[in-house]
């Protein structure tokens, strides 16, 4: 295993805010434009825009904790993310449709899933990243279910649930029982240097 100078950690701290902070700020400008979009439509679309925005919270807490400790580099992540970002633009856009706006975010927690799952094959942090797989494929099947309901005639009922539900499950996540922290041996990241690439 490969353990970076306590100077790295610490840089790689600050830039993972910088990034995390920045994503989530485009996204959020991006969902404020698309909100104004669907004002004419409030009753459908207000569920979508807070789940949007409850999302974009734990956006910002995973980005930061996980660019600090994934590899620059990797193909693999590089395509997920770049996945995810097209993800997280088309949701706001689809504001207006609750069909699209869910299938969107069963795409979004598949392929955050997946993501999680290939870096169990180079980070050590294996039981946060477990932790992390579970949620997000839990969030993958809820979604399938509310599209479900979204597509069975009902959209305002499916979209207010998931909406108290994801709520809910963020406050635990977030700020009772953090997902999103690093083992206090962080610095040791790689548990495969090799397989970076």
């Amino acid at each position: 295993m490969t353990k970076p100078s306590a100077n790295s950690a610490a840089a790689n701290s600050i830039r993972a805010r910088r990034v995390a902070a920045g994503f989530t700020a485009m996204f959020a400008v991006l969902g404020s434009v698309a909100a104004r979009a669907t004002a004419s439509d409030v009753a459908n679309a207000l569920p979508l825009e807070l789940f949007y925005a409850v999302l974009l919270l734990n956006t910002y807490f995973s980005i930061r904790c996980f660019s600090a400790i994934i590899p620059r580099g990797n193909r693999r992540q590089q395509i997920a993310d770049a996945t995810l970002v097209a993800l997280y633009i088309m949701l706001p856009a689809s504001f207006g449709n609750a069909r699209w706006f869910m299938g969107f975010c069963v795409l979004l927690f598949t392929v955050a899933t997946l993501k999680y799952v290939l870096l169990l094959k180079i980070l050590a942090e294996r039981k946060l990243l477990r932790k992390k797989i579970i949620a997000d494929g839990l969030g993958m099947m809820a979604c399938l279910a509310v599209l479900g309901g979204v597509v069975a005639g009902y959209p305002r009922l499916a979209t207010y649930l998931w909406l108290a539900v994801f709520t809910i499950a963020n406050v635990y996540l977030l700020f009772i029982n953090p997902l999103h922290n690093l083992s206090p041996d962080h610095t040791d990241t790689l548990a495969n240097p090799e397989k970076i690439h």
